[in-house]
């Protein structure tokens, strides 16, 4: 069974940490995985889920919709085989938190495009703030 993907975006101060926030206090979100994509030298937002979310992963490198694509796909492929070995609970959803410069068509591209995660993954719902 494929795991949906779940995008949460909008400008910067548009309230997508605190959605993030909520949904994750949520025991029925409690098998959620998470990816912060982050843009600028000092990424903040990974920061204020950590104690909700420990198993957070940040994507450092700027706006996924343009130049980290490989880190997305590496970052959820590192998800996968992370809970294959046991190092993280098992999961049956990830929510992906962008910039508000990310434009989720690329996103979009490049899980129904990659023949890795064609299959593993499917697009879920795309939230804009």
């Amino acid at each position: 069974m494929s795991i949906a993907l779940n995008v949460i975006t909008g400008f910067l101060g548009s309230g997508k940490t605190t959605l993030l926030k909520r949904l994750l206090a949520d025991e029925n979100m409690g098998d959620t995985a998470l990816l912060i994509n982050e843009f600028g030298d000092v990424g903040i937002d990974h920061l204020l889920v950590e104690e909700v979310a420990p198993d957070t992963v940040l994507l450092p490198s700027g706006c996924v919709c343009c130049t980290v694509r490989g880190e997305l796909k590496d970052a959820l492929l590192g998800l996968l085989e992370r809970r294959n070995r046991g190092e993280i609970p098992a999961f049956r959803r990830v929510i992906l938190e962008t910039t508000g410069l990310a434009d989720p068509a690329p996103i979009l591209a490049t899980l129904s495009n990659d023949p890795q995660l064609r299959g593993r993954f499917h697009i879920g719902l795309i939230i804009t703030l």
